[in-house]
């Protein structure tokens, strides 16, 4: 049996999504998965493109605040990031 096959007789997909959708109710744990999903897509896109850092912050900070509501129904749009201290200048 393998890793995946065992964690999966113990764990739904189901189940782990909610349980993933309930611990981004914490906005300090959702923020960490938005700046790191941010920080990997900016890296990539400065690698490939001449784009500003400002403007492939405002794009990939759009696309995490994507990814955060579809995948766990969580509000991270930058607007919500810029009101907390911990994320004033973000995309500034």
């Amino acid at each position: 049996m393998t890793n995946f096959e065992k964690l999966r007789s113990e764990i739904t997909i189901e189940e782990a999504m909610s349980k993933l959708k309930a611990a981004m109710k914490e906005s300090d744990y959702a923020y960490a998965w938005h700046a790191n999903i941010t920080m990997m897509c900016h890296d990539a896109l400065r690698e490939v493109t001449d784009i500003s850092h400002k403007k492939a912050l405002l794009i990939c900070n759009d696309g995490a605040s994507r990814f955060m509501k579809l995948a766990f129904d969580t509000e991270t749009s930058q607007d919500m990031l810029l009101s907390e201290n911990s994320f004033k200048g973000v995309g500034q």
